[in-house]
């Protein structure tokens, strides 16, 4: 059986039509951790 794995996570995201940004950060209780950046623009 596999151990359940915690996750901790912060998001901030910015707007303003039509684009969209942000970055992210997680870390997991195993002691991994994970970031990055997001981007965007909204398609018609």
């Amino acid at each position: 059986m596999r151990q359940a794995v915690m996750l901790s996570a912060a998001v901030l995201a910015g707007f303003a039509a039509p684009a969209m940004w942000g970055t992210f950060e997680a870390t997991y209780s195993t002691g991994d951790k994970i970031s990055g950046k997001v981007s965007g623009t909204r398609g018609m």
